[in-house]
């Protein structure tokens, strides 16, 4: 209302926000204190500066549990909290078909801190709502050190729980019963997840809050901030949450190097409340010299993708054009081959554009990237006359996708464009 917004475009708004995060659970044999513990990276887009996260101390005056919970402003839902029962959940965004429910929905995220003391409640409080509004993956732990996630469409959960006294989390179905729901997992979230699981091993049995701070500044998968990983560069609201002492720590530094500045303590239990935890110290790294020339690159490449979003799309490429001549190179050169062919094509630079995206083709281990530039590549091949490169390009790319056939929902329709353009090439 104080926006002027109409409703309507709120909800659209709201609903139509894509992201991932990353997450991991751990409890008794796995940690310091045999409690449970909770490291959480909300992987969402911050809307060039604008989109802030927010912390909130929520004491409600209807009998209602205390909570403390991350977020950011006009989202009404949780990303990562805990109550002063002790119950901690942790929102993962699930892709799911369908995706949102039709009819008003009961909210149950926010409803579970606010009335449950452990895993078992939480879970029941999620199972008993039949209207969820929307489909998520809900980590919980409580200050017993019970462990558990929920799976959830719109109509229903199922629940998942470990085999071990941990567990990492991303954005795809665990549980038998929601995977033939999962219609558009990415590898992304393949590849996040599977960072966080190798980042978790070498300090289980010692896992404490200083340890899971570190843990969420992994980067597993290569040299390149703007790559697949734990510590991404779309950390918007990057969280430690230990139930047994009822604090939740939240990294102070902004997007995009949120999980490498110190994290400040937030606590909802009422007085007498314990002794306050100390903040956890910022990555020995963070004020270097090497963090500040990344800092400086990353920055560079988000002016890129603001001046491509509003069709200047020249000063995008010569953005991206020049990080890509950095020596030594800071950002990944396929994923900035993507950006630099994409901005060419706009400015109808056919030759440039597929002079710039040969690097998809040694770099398939970017799987989603390589995808979309083999064929944009072969696209580009045709419109230069080159039919019999644009014919090897659509049959690299279907080896390319077939070869992933996990996400086939992911790249269905750029299957459908690869197998067209082997018949005949393809209109713009």
């Amino acid at each position: 209302g104080g926006l002027g917004a109409p409703t309507s475009e709120v909800m659209r708004a709201l609903l139509a926000l894509s992201g991932g995060s990353t997450v991991f659970a751990a409890t008794r044999s796995t940690t310091a204190d045999g409690a449970a513990l909770i490291g959480r990276n909300v992987d969402w887009g911050d809307g060039g500066g604008r989109r802030r996260p927010v912390v909130a101390i929520v004491r409600p005056t209807d009998g209602s549990l205390a909570f403390v919970a991350a977020g950011w402003p006009l989202v009404g839902l949780p990303t990562v909290g805990v109550n002063e029962a002790g119950f901690a959940l942790s929102f993962n965004f699930f892709l799911s078909e369908p995706r949102v429910g039709m009819l008003l929905p009961r909210w149950p995220h926010r409803r579970a801190l606010q009335r449950a003391t452990t895993v078992a409640e939480g879970i029941r409080i999620f199972e008993e709502t039949r209207l969820l509004g929307i489909s998520t993956f809900m980590v919980m732990a409580d200050a017993a050190g019970d462990l558990a996630m929920v799976e959830c469409i719109p109509s229903r959960c199922t629940v998942f729980r470990p085999e071990e006294d941990w567990f990492a989390q991303a954005n795809h179905a665990r549980t038998e019963a929601m995977v033939p729901h999962d219609r558009y997992r990415s590898p992304d979230s393949f590849l996040r997840r599977a960072g966080m699981e190798a980042a978790v091993r070498p300090p289980l049995g010692r896992l404490d809050p200083a340890r899971a701070a570190g843990i969420l500044r992994t980067r597993g998968a290569g040299p390149w901030p703007n790559a697949s990983h734990v510590g991404n560069l779309y950390v918007l609201n990057a969280a430690v949450v230990h139930p047994a002492s009822r604090t939740l720590w939240h990294a102070t530094s902004m997007q995009p190097q949120a999980p490498f500045g110190p994290y400040l303590p937030f606590s909802p239990a009422p007085a007498p409340a314990p002794a306050p935890r100390p903040p956890l110290a910022a990555d020995a790294g963070w004020e270097g010299e090497d963090a500040a020339r990344e800092a400086a690159a990353i920055a560079e490449a988000r002016r890129g993708i603001d001046a491509f979003e509003v069709e200047r799309f020249a000063e995008a490429a010569g953005i991206w054009d020049r990080l890509a001549a950095a020596e030594p190179p800071v950002l990944d050169p396929v994923r900035l081959a993507w950006g630099r062919g994409l901005a060419r094509w706009r400015l109808g630079e056919w030759e440039a554009a597929y002079e710039a995206l040969a690097a998809v083709e040694s770099g398939t281990d970017r799987v989603d990237v390589a995808a979309h530039g083999l064929v944009a590549r072969a696209r580009l091949a045709d419109r230069l006359g080159r039919r019999a490169e644009a014919l090897r390009l659509y049959r690299f790319a279907l080896t390319h996708v077939d070869a992933h056939g996990e996400f086939a929902a992911f790249f269905a329709e750029l299957r459908e464009q690869a197998a067209a353009g082997l018949e005949a090439p393809l209109e713009d």
